[in-house]
């Protein structure tokens, strides 16, 4: 019996075609019967994460329930992300008020470990749309950018819609912000998910509640990214780059409070990148640290590690590295602490003592362009 039940639900499911055919304005094609993607979401709970090594080689009738189970869910992806794109705006909405009664966007996330590559697209699809539908105006150009490039959409995301409508997904997302980020952070620490992830969670900036929920986890969310900075590919790597730079680079109030609040767990993180002995992480990691100096709202932050010693002789030894990359972004920084017109006595002290040195170092950066020396 328990064997069968997956079966059972699955053809059950088919039978409720109607309804989505209904909820998105669609004639019912009768002779294919497919099941409708709302209903098709609650079965993913009963599929086992997708193995790539049964894929076409079912040696029991389990397996092979396992994965027309896995690709009924695939299929109702694809059609879940064909309404979304064409359909007309007032069917949209029904279609989406509908996923939040079953509370998909939870189960959207759990189903990236229970489908093909393609289909995750299809998740974070839909889930940015989500959170691109209920975002308020913000002046997050990039997102906005991307949103044009990665949803080939007929429907206007920039175009006021009904208040009411974009209320209720807001609404939704604000009420179940812990189990949504809590679950996309979880997805996001493995690496076969960061591509996905990472986008969903840089289209969650523009909701500042889920933004300061990521900063509440930010020792968690740091320790995942410190794992993707040392991945092997370059692709993980670099997009755990793009989250953080995002995350850390709008909502400057919220940030600022932040930094203020957390400084000492935050330097201390931050300092792991900054001694990594990855290149790639030295690197990016100097460029975000000037971008955070240079913030005007982050003024707090800056005095607090300007005037901080050990974060100067920290990035004295990066000036002393051989890569010339590296040399100039360290002495992009080392210039805020020599700038810094309220030095505290141990920063003074150091460059006291280390005077002809830097000024040596500093006349040699100016005069020759650090790209051409070795």
């Amino acid at each position: 019996d328990k064997e069968n039940d997956l079966t059972k639900v699955v053809d059950e499911s088919t039978a409720m075609a109607f309804l989505i055919r209904r909820l998105s304005g669609r004639k019912l094609q009768r002779e294919k019967p497919y099941p409708d993607p709302i209903s098709s979401l609650m079965l993913h709970a009963q599929l086992r994460p997708y193995d790539s090594s049964v894929n076409g080689n079912f040696s029991d009738s389990k397996s092979n329930e396992q994965m027309r189970a896995t690709m009924m869910l695939e299929y109702s992806l694809q059609q879940l992300r064909e309404d979304l794109s064409f359909l007309k705006e007032s069917e949209a909405v029904q279609v989406v008020l509908s996923l939040l009664d079953i509370h998909a966007p939870l189960h959207l996330i759990e189903a990236f470990g229970k489908v093909r590559f393609e289909s995750k697209k299809d998740i974070m699809f839909i889930l940015t749309f989500l959170l691109r539908k209920s975002a308020p105006s913000c002046k997050c150009s990039n997102l906005n950018r991307k949103s044009k490039a990665t949803s080939p959409t007929n429907i206007d995301l920039n175009q006021s819609t009904s208040n009411d409508y974009t209320s209720k997904v807001a609404k939704y997302l604000r009420e179940n912000k812990v189990a949504f980020i809590t679950k996309l952070l979880h997805a996001y620490s493995n690496p076969d998910y960061v591509l996905h992830c990472g986008e969903v969670i840089r289209y969650c900036i523009s909701h500042k509640f889920l933004h300061e929920e990521i900063l509440d986890r930010f020792q968690m969310f740091a320790e995942i990214l410190r794992k993707h900075f040392e991945h092997e590919s370059f692709e993980v790597c670099s997009d755990a780059f793009v989250t953080l730079r995002d995350i850390l680079n709008h909502n400057h109030s919220l940030i600022a409070r932040f930094l203020e609040k957390e400084h000492e767990m935050f330097c201390c993180k931050y300092e792991e990148l900054l001694r990594s002995e990855s290149y790639y992480t030295q690197r990016q990691s100097l460029s975000l640290l000037n971008m955070l100096l240079l913030t005007p709202g982050n003024y707090e932050f800056r005095m607090r590690y300007l005037n901080n010693k050990s974060n100067l002789m920290l990035i004295m030894n990066q000036m002393g590295s051989e890569s010339r990359w590296i040399r100039k972004e360290s002495y992009g920084v080392f210039t805020l602490f020599k700038a810094n017109p309220h030095k505290s006595k141990e920063v003074e002290r150091i460059f006291g003592q280390n005077s002809d040195k830097l000024e040596a170092y500093c006349a040699s950066m100016e005069t020759n362009n650090p790209l051409e020396t070795g």
